[in-house]
């Protein structure tokens, strides 16, 4: 094998999105269903918030905003991004110097999830973690919603918010 090439496990595999979620989330859910029967849906539920919390704050990594227009740029790069671009649907309808209107209008994790009949297991690992990942990114910042999609609304309403005190 010269330099050049690459060893077989860095070939891309031919998957949708789609695939590839429904793929790895139907082993989380079937995992989680299968904890069931041995530890009650509570615990479960307790133990997943918890290490999406930690989780949440971990994938911040050294990602910090040190302003407002420094979040909103880096959160509309992520939103419009390579990934992020094919996994939800996404608008700014409102943009003020201390909030940020973000709507969701797909989401493949929520589609997923929701598929899977398990949309409280997706919530807490797809959307509950957010507000501790803003959190981190900048104490002076706040997530507010009062939507998602996971569950069942017509989209996430996700309103950032800058506390200049």
């Amino acid at each position: 094998m010269t330099e050049e090439q690459s060893h077989k496990f860095q070939n891309q595999v031919q998957l949708t999105y789609e695939q590839l979620f429904r793929e790895k989330y139907t082993r989380i859910v079937a995992f989680f269903k299968e904890l069931e029967k041995v530890i009650s849906r509570e615990k479960l539920l307790t133990v997943v918030r918890d290490w999406s919390e930690r989780s949440s704050i971990e994938s911040v990594g050294e990602q910090r905003v040190s302003s407002f227009e420094e979040f909103k740029e880096y959160w509309k790069t992520v939103s419009y991004g390579e990934y992020f671009s094919q996994v939800v649907s996404v608008d700014f309808p409102q943009e003020t110097d201390t909030e940020l209107h973000c709507n969701y209008t797909e989401c493949l994790f929520a589609k997923t999830f929701r598929d899977l009949g398990a949309e409280d297991l997706g919530k807490i690992i797809g959307c509950d973690g957010d507000h501790s990942f803003i959190k981190t990114m900048n104490p002076n910042l706040k997530l507010k919603r009062t939507k998602t999609l996971m569950e069942g609304h017509d989209q996430c309403d996700h309103i950032f918010i800058w506390n200049r005190e």
